[in-house]
């Protein structure tokens, strides 16, 4: 449960019975107002800024296809690696400023993939294989790893995109001394678990007073995502599993999923962290989705596709009513609301719909009874 809940709801209790008067009581409502709204604008921060990252790729690309027939060709690319340089510096520079964090994070991973499809366009002037694309494979290799080195130090969060960005570098440079594709995954495979191996040790070692350890469990959190896209380009690539990827993706899912029940639930207190629930709710919504998929690969009748959607979301309900999660509870609303729905007008028409909707509004209901009830009990 949020703490700004807990804390009110404490509140409330501590002032009926007469522990603390009402001034008391008005002032700390007050800081947790406060509070929250910091923690509000922060998340707004960040969401703007992710949009602003992705506004920028799109301008790179208009300037792309406006401008790029009449430049060189080299030139095309050092424009490309000098505005990811300017990006990062840039980027770096604001970060000492907590007002404008978000943003400087954000800018300095626009910066690192304006790098990487600068190596990439370098491939027209300097082909894989030759002198000139192999020294592009090095620097390419080089730019996380001196990317990391440098925010180490700095921020638990740019080490983690630097991890997540990693792989693609990495694709990049065994491209250019020309492995082969299946190869490339492959390899991409075995550093990813190399990785994760010697995150698991240094989590697992750490203390309370062990430096840098947010840096690690962010960097194992990224690691842990990007490796349910290596689940599935490993699928449909070397394993040609072509359909039954989505077995896969399951799987990963299933991995992550349980880690994160289990850094919830079981994890020493210096590894507690209160964005798992956020974690829980996007495995919930990938799980629906992916239970669609799955079901759909295993020839189950289109009617009852949402089946599997619906038993993850009732499932997710169930675990936030008992936690107090409210991502997971919103999560799991939302999937069983899209399995429901699809059901009724799979079967019937809007009418089908209609029942199967006050179906799940009975569902629901019943579920914001039970955090009431929930509330009560504490």
């Amino acid at each position: 449960m949020r703490d700004d809940v807990v804390v009110e709801s404490a509140i409330e209790r501590w002032t009926q019975t007469g522990l603390i008067g009402e001034d008391l009581a008005k002032r700390l409502r007050n800081e947790i107002v406060e509070t929250a709204a910091g923690r509000s604008r922060r998340t707004a921060q960040y969401i703007i800024a992710i949009t602003a990252g992705l506004v920028l790729l799109t301008a790179s690309g208009l300037f792309i296809s406006k401008s790029w027939p009449l430049l060189p060709t080299p030139v095309r690319t050092f424009i490309l690696g000098g505005a990811g340089f300017a990006l990062i510096a840039v980027g770096t520079a604001m970060e000492p400023r907590f007002r404008v964090r978000p943003v400087s994070y954000l800018l300095q991973a626009s910066g690192l993939l304006m790098l990487l499809f600068a190596y990439a366009h370098s491939d027209q002037t300097w082909p894989k294989g030759t002198f000139g694309g192999i020294v592009a494979g090095m620097l390419a290799l080089a730019t996380p790893i001196i990317s990391t080195v440098l925010s180490v130090r700095r921020n638990p969060i740019m080490p983690a995109v630097n991890a997540a960005v990693a792989y693609a570098f990495i694709a990049f440079f065994l491209d250019r001394i020309g492995v082969p594709e299946d190869a490339i995954v492959w390899i991409l495979d075995g550093v990813l678990l190399v990785a994760l191996a010697a995150l698991v040790v240094r989590l697992r070692s750490a203390g309370p007073d062990t430096p840098n350890v947010a840096t690690s469990l962010y960097a194992f959190v990224a690691s842990m995502v990007t490796g349910l896209v290596l689940a599935g380009l490993t699928a449909a690539g070397p394993l040609s599993a072509g359909g039954g990827t989505v077995y896969a993706l399951d799987l990963w899912l299933l991995i992550i999923t349980g880690t994160a029940l289990w850094a919830n639930h079981r994890a020493p207190a210096w590894l507690k962290r209160p964005w798992y629930d956020d974690i829980l709710a996007v495995c919930v919504v990938l799980a629906a989705v992916f239970a669609f998929l799955t079901l759909d690969e295993l020839g189950v009748d289109s009617d009852w596709l949402g089946f599997g959607s619906a038993l993850i979301g009732s499932v997710a309900l169930l675990y936030g009513v008992r936690t107090g999660g409210q991502p997971v509870l919103l999560a799991g609303a939302c999937a069983v609301v899209i399995s429901v729905w699809h059901f009724g007008i799979s079967q019937a028409g809007s009418l089908g719909a209609v029942g199967a909707l006050v179906v799940t509004a009975a569902l629901l209901f019943w579920v914001a009874s039970q955090l009431g009830k929930t509330l009560d009990e504490e």
